[in-house]
């Protein structure tokens, strides 16, 4: 369910991906062979610099390709909206809402669901998947997320228990229905503690780094949401 004007939206970050992808990546690549070849990184300050503009077109690209899967995955109006407002942020010509409408909205409206007697979340946009993981969840909780592919942050409330590996494979096909792997027939997905999931640096809203994770292929399977 989306209009008109988030088609047009779509298109241009689609433009955008293929330009970092094609060109800008390219650049970005030669300037580090270029800089790393005049020696002694350690004073370098031009490998730094070219180093650091790969690294921000890279983080571009990720957040780009996760809002325009969640774009195409517009269910409700006020996901529509919140969207918007996403995307007027990260720097594209769209339509704010007023500031009194966005006010109303003190916590995101994250998908909620019951697996097994056990709690689990999942963002639906990329300020919702920020919010749930840094803020909502808590340290000890299980993070998911398909291995290299736009999607939901989907987080298991663990309360200090111990987690079946049965309901670790369910929750990892959640994850993997809600990403851009939902079509396919198997997906593999990382999960890991919240406490090693990393915002990156000055970047845009829901990209992170993850450690000790570890990885189960499944095939997308949804969940009747029941909370």
């Amino acid at each position: 369910m989306y209009d008109k004007l988030t088609e047009n939206d779509i298109k241009k970050m689609q433009e955008e991906i293929e330009y970092r992808k094609l060109v800008v990546r390219k650049e970005a690549l030669e300037a580090v062979k270029e800089a790393r070849a005049q020696g002694d990184l350690s004073e370098n300050f031009e490998y730094y610099a070219a180093k650091r503009h790969k690294n921000q077109n890279e983080s571009r690209i990720r957040y780009l390709e996760n809002i325009s899967y969640f774009l195409e995955n517009i269910k409700t109006k006020n996901e529509l909206i919140q969207l918007k407002d996403e995307l007027k942020d990260s720097g594209a010509t769209i339509q704010r809402h007023s500031s009194r409408q966005r006010k109303k909205e003190k916590e995101p409206s994250f998908i909620s669901l019951t697996i097994d007697g056990f709690h689990v979340l999942l963002g639906k946009n990329n300020v919702q998947n920020e919010y749930l993981t840094f803020h909502k969840a808590g340290k000890e909780d299980l993070w998911f997320h398909a291995q290299a592919l736009p999607g939901s942050h989907v987080v298991l409330i663990t309360e200090g228990q111990v987690i079946p590996k049965e309901l670790i494979a369910k929750t990892a096909a959640l994850a993997a229905f809600y990403s851009k792997g939902k079509s396919s027939g198997k997906v593999n997905v990382d999960y890991t503690r919240i406490k090693y999931v990393k915002k990156i640096p000055n970047s845009p809203p829901g990209l992170v780094n993850y450690t000790h994770q570890s990885t189960v292929t499944v095939i997308p399977e949804d969940f009747k949401i029941s909370i």
